[in-house]
Parts: structure tokens; sequence; C-alpha cells
């Protein structure tokens, strides 16, 4: 029997998706990078010959952050990447064959970028500004505030002063730790100004990742109300000005003790007043008749407004009750001596007289008058 070798040669068809080794890739790479190799993407094709052979590509959003090499699949950073922009990127990559009828797989690459110190603190103000009443060594003046855009042992900002020659830099201290801004416990205080200026910087005990980069700074400005340099400088003015405040707690002093004066009389000339009053009240009729006997006057009635006009006002009002009495027709009482000298005392001017408080006649004694300065003593001072 004849026999025949038939060989079969079986043509492969694109009928297989290229399958990418990891669906997805987690990595993590530092930022400030450029040209940075990221990962390998590495896909199989079951597929024979052109069918098999795989291509890499990124899907076009991220084309100007990343690019892959079409072969071997090597991811890498086309540019620098900044954690402190985008932190978190998505990478999209396809394994195309090369079929006629193109099959792929797909593979997503997520990249984490790791902060690096590429950014220094930055003080909240430019300026910080105070007033203070006075220097007074270790005392408490403000806080200053720097922030920074890194993370971790990157983003922990101390604080320093500055020692500038042209600022006031040895009258203060700063919490490093804190930012709390104090007067110097150490410096003398005779020298200190009206205005005093410091200027004090935030910095990272982590380097920089280059040195180009700076440590932020504020200036703090502040007023000394009481400053020494100002105390100094106008001496004659704050003595004048002492002169003065003494001067015037003398004139208040010497006011206060007038009115003390003045009211302790008003209260000695009301105990005189009472005491007059009480006189006239126990003036009874029945002497009257007897002074009639020496009456001058057309009427008793004259001779009550001779006494009432030589009294003041108020006592006027308290006695002129007592004062009302049946007039005694055709008798004169003779009492207008004593009423002309005790018109002539209301009025009479003398250091020694404070006026006159009224007029009465006692059955036992000369006429009389009373004066407001006879307290302590008898009330009663002759007119003869």
């Amino acid at each position: 029997n004849d026999t025949t070798v038939l060989s079969v040669v079986v043509t492969d068809i694109n009928d297989n998706d290229p399958v990418v080794t990891a669906s997805e890739y987690n990595v993590m790479v530092l930022e400030e990078e450029a040209d940075f190799v990221v990962t390998y993407v590495r896909a199989t094709d079951e597929d024979y010959g052109i069918n098999a052979d795989c291509t890499f590509t990124i899907v076009e959003r991220l084309v100007n952050d990343f690019t892959v090499h079409n072969i071997t699949g090597e991811v890498t950073t086309r540019r620098v990447l900044d954690r402190e922009h985008k932190e978190t990127y998505e990478v999209y990559i396809l394994a195309i064959d090369h079929g006629r009828s193109p099959r792929s797989g797909e593979a997503y690459v997520t990249v984490t970028l790791i902060d690096v110190n590429d950014n220094p603190p930055m003080f909240e103000l430019n300026t910080y500004r105070a007033t203070v009443v006075e220097y007074i060594s270790g005392k408490f003046i403000l806080s200053v505030k720097a922030k920074d855009m890194d993370v971790m042992d990157n983003a922990a900002v101390r604080y320093a002063i500055i020692p500038d020659s042209h600022t006031d830099y040895n009258l203060f201290t700063v919490d490093a730790m804190t930012g709390n801004v104090y007067f110097s416990s150490s410096e003398s205080t005779e020298n200190v100004g009206e205005n005093l200026v410091v200027m004090i910087e935030a910095y990272n005990e982590v380097p920089y990742t280059s040195d180009d980069i700076l440590n932020g700074t504020t200036t703090v400005d502040v007023t000394v109300l009481c400053s020494t340099t100002v105390t100094r400088y106008h001496s004659e003015s704050d003595w004048w000005m002492w002169v003065v405040i003494i001067t015037l707690v003398g004139i208040v002093t010497l006011i206060i003790a007038a009115s003390l004066i003045i009211i302790n009389r008003k209260r000695n000339y009301q105990h005189v007043r009472r005491e007059a009053c009480h006189e006239l009240q126990i003036f009874e009729h029945q002497d009257y008749e007897e002074i009639a006997e020496h009456v001058k006057f057309d009427s008793i009635d004259i001779a009550k407004a001779k006494l009432l006009d030589s009294l003041d006002e108020d006592l006027r009002i308290e006695v002129e009750d007592v004062l009302v009495y049946p007039p005694i027709d055709g008798v004169v009482l003779n009492i207008k001596h004593v009423i002309g000298k005790g018109t002539i005392m209301k009025d009479f001017d003398h250091p020694n007289v404070l006026g006159l408080i009224g007029i009465f006649i006692d059955e036992n004694s000369s006429p009389s008058i009373v004066l407001k300065q006879f307290v302590t003593k008898s009330t009663k001072v002759d007119i003869g």
C-alpha cells in the first residue's frame, strides 16, 4: 500500500486578547522627579506571530504626565510632578496586538507621589503689629503663625529670631515650637524705644531639596506706649504734668475742706436758730404787758414788724406764729432802741461777725441780739 504524508499547516487567526500580567499596579514615587521609571507593564498573547506581538500606549488624557515604551512597557514620568498640586494619578495603559483586527488588554497604574521638602514655611501675615503699655522682661506680646504645604516631618515648622543689626532683635525671644513672641528677659530696659522691630523666620529641620529655597520671614512691629527713651526725652514735660496733677489735687482738697467747714457752720447756724426760736417761743403775753409801759411805737404791731424785719427769712417763718398776739391799743413798747441796734448788726460786715440771727428780750436781763458765731458759748449778746 502506498502511503502519503500530508502536512497540514494551521494558520493562526487573531482570536485572543493580550493579557496584562497584572491588571492593577500600585506604585509610589518621589515628587519632583522627571524621567523617573515608575514601573514595567508586561503582557502575553496566546496567538501566534504578529497576532501575539503587542505594543503599549497610554490614553490621551495623561499623555503629558507619563509615557510608556511601546515595546518594553516601561512607564516613566515625562515632567516634574508636584505632590502639593496633585498627589495621586491613575494611568490607563493599553496592550494592543498587531493582528489584522487588533485586540487589546488593559492595565491601571496608580501612581502616588511621595512628599519631599520642596516648600518653605510661609507666614500668614507679612507684618504683625502689637501695642503694649511698657517693656516688661519676659512679657508675652503675640503669636506668629506659618504654614507648610508639605507633610509629615517636612511640614514641621520651627521659629527663630533673625539677628539683623537694623532691628531690635536683642529685645525679643520667640518660642521655636509655638511662635509665641516675648520681650527678652536678659536685656536691660534702659534703652528701650517707642517703636520696636524684629524679624522672625520659619524653617524646617529637614533640609530642602534645593539651595534656592529660602525660609519664610515676617516682621513684628511693637509700639511701646511708655518707653524709657520717650520718658527720658520728655522728662521736663512730665515734671510739669505732675506739678499740674499735684496742684489740682490740692485745689480739690481745699474745696472739699471748705465744703466741710461750710456744712459744719450751717449745722452750728441751725443750732443757734433753734435756740433763738426757743427764746422767742417762751416769750409770753404777760411779758409784752410789762414792756408796754416803755413802748414809744404807735402800736405793738409796729414793734412786731420791726422785730420780724431783723430776722432772716427762714427763722421768721418758724417764729411768726409765736409773735401773734392781741394788739394793745394806746400802748407803745420802748424797744425801738433794741430794734435799731439789731437792724444795724444784721448787715454788719466784720470777719468775726457772721450776721444776725434774731433779737429777743429776756425777762431778767437787758434786750439782746443773737449772732451766729456764738455757738459754743451763750447765744445772748447784750446790746448795751
